[in-house]
């Protein structure tokens, strides 16, 4: 009898050495798994909702640490659109006046392959200027970052497995497989907890309101134009009918009643 997986037989693989046949063993059950894992993409298992004070605070520490390493940078290049609030946040702390910014953005091309295109660069090596990012999640952005600016520091308030090895310095490491919600991204007033549902509707509902607070400002309008129309034309008539009653004598309005 043979095996139709692996086409060994299992008379030769009883005659194998214990350690070898254990080995092979777990070859057999192990690798098919180990592939599964490595072309699966990771399924989001759940997700991360930031306030504005814990993003806040987060900063500030990273600031605190950047301090600690008593380094002087020339300049801050804040990652459009993430990196934005967090290059204000290490401006103010870290007393750099000098902020620039870089932009990448992804697109698709034919064979759904994700690329990154720079939107906006600068034009120096990066010595002695931080890189500032909200998240380091797979690490594309930076690398591409890196051979814009090899000798420039890379910091990200928050970074995954995959997106560690870029950065020089983070705050918090977060799973691969988790879903950022930064609070920048909600609608006001939602909580943290909000779902994209619950967005998309307060969105639609805003619109409504401004529709319907349109509507009774253009219904508002309209009274008090009729109302001002009617306080201007009244001035007008009355000369009119007092010059009528002048011109009929008294008997022929009292017979006239």
């Amino acid at each position: 009898m043979r095996s139709t997986t692996t086409g060994i037989s299992t008379g030769a693989m009883a005659r194998l050495p214990r350690p070898t046949f254990i080995l092979l063993l777990q070859l057999m059950l192990l690798l098919p798994l180990r592939l599964m894992s490595i072309f699966q993409a990771p399924a989001i298992s759940r997700d991360l909702p930031l306030t504005w004070d814990l993003f806040h605070r987060d900063t500030v520490s990273l600031a605190r640490r950047l301090k600690d390493t008593g380094k002087r940078f020339r300049g801050i290049v804040a990652v459009s659109r993430g990196g934005l609030l967090p290059a204000g946040v290490l401006s103010q702390q870290l007393d750099v006046k000098l902020v620039d910014t870089v932009c990448m953005s992804s697109y698709s091309t034919d064979k759904k392959q994700h690329r990154l295109r720079c939107l906006k660069g600068v034009f120096h090596d990066g010595l002695g200027w931080l890189v500032v990012d909200d998240l380091a999640d797979t690490g594309e952005t930076i690398r591409a970052l890196r051979k814009m600016l090899p000798k420039a520091t890379f910091v990200t308030v928050y970074a995954k497995p995959l997106g560690k090895p870029w950065v020089d310095m983070y705050v918090k490491s977060l799973e691969q497989s988790m879903w950022v919600s930064f609070p920048w991204e909600r609608e006001p007033g939602l909580p943290a907890e909000a779902t994209e549902q619950e967005t998309d509707r307060a969105r639609e509902g805003e619109g409504q309101g401004q529709r319907n607070s349109n509507s009774n400002n253009n219904k508002k309008d309209s009274r008090e134009s009729d109302k001002a129309g009617s306080a201007m034309e009244w001035p007008m008539r009355r000369p009119v009918l007092h010059q009528i009653a002048r011109r009929v004598p008294w008997q022929q309005r009292k017979r006239g009643r």
